[in-house]
């Protein structure tokens, strides 16, 4: 019911890397008011339950796209572009 803003952009953003991460949406349902009902009110499954070894900041940077409060979710995919960079950057030194 609210309007759509970038972060609603970066929402849709979370969902498609939960689900690269994962192999499923994160959101379940057996039909679409279901699945929509569990959107606005369910439990988000942490990523590190579904997979043990992604990275604690990767699920809890993509965690963070899914708020449900757009407050609480990066301002602008420029920062979350960055956190993707820095995450890379520091990935890459753990190995």
């Amino acid at each position: 019911g609210k309007p759509v803003t970038v972060r609603s952009d970066l929402y849709a953003l979370g969902s498609v890397c939960y689900a690269a991460l994962t192999g499923r949406a994160p959101f379940q349902g057996k039909t679409v008011p279901e699945v929509l009902f569990n959107v606005r009110y369910g439990t988000l499954t942490p990523i590190s339950e579904l997979v043990k070894d992604v990275p604690k900041e990767l699920s809890d940077l993509v965690e963070e796209l899914l708020a449900k409060d757009p407050s609480r979710r990066p301002p602008t995919g420029l920062v979350v572009g960055n956190r993707f960079q820095s995450l890379k950057m520091g990935l890459a030194h753990r190995n």
